[in-house]
């Protein structure tokens, strides 16, 4: 399954596993948005956190006229993202504690 990064005209930046396409709508699977914050550290950071975290569905349509941009992951974030899915999936209530120290970017 093809994973991108999409913006949308709300400002959302999210990562997500794509399950079908045409020329009006985009369904993922998976969504998560993608936030930079401090953590307790005081370190700035990339952090994911559950599409709309409040509710069970993991499968989201969107409206092609509501999408700005999508890309492809780098490598990097594309590990990042595969690895907070596997941890969600273990737990329930799995969030990320801290976010991604952003030097790791560079």
């Amino acid at each position: 399954m093809k994973t991108i990064c999409f913006k949308l005209i709300s400002g959302e930046e999210l990562i997500a596993q794509v399950d079908s396409e045409d020329s009006e709508y985009l369904t993922v699977c998976n969504p998560v948005t993608l936030s930079y914050e401090y953590d307790s550290y005081g370190d700035y950071g990339l952090k994911f956190m559950n599409f709309m975290p409040y509710g069970s569905e993991l499968v989201f349509t969107f409206a092609r006229k509501h999408i700005i941009t999508y890309i492809d992951p780098s490598e990097k974030i594309l590990k990042y993202y595969t690895k907070y899915l596997v941890s969600y999936s273990d737990s329930d209530t799995y969030q990320s504690n801290s976010p991604i120290n952003s030097s790791q970017f560079h």
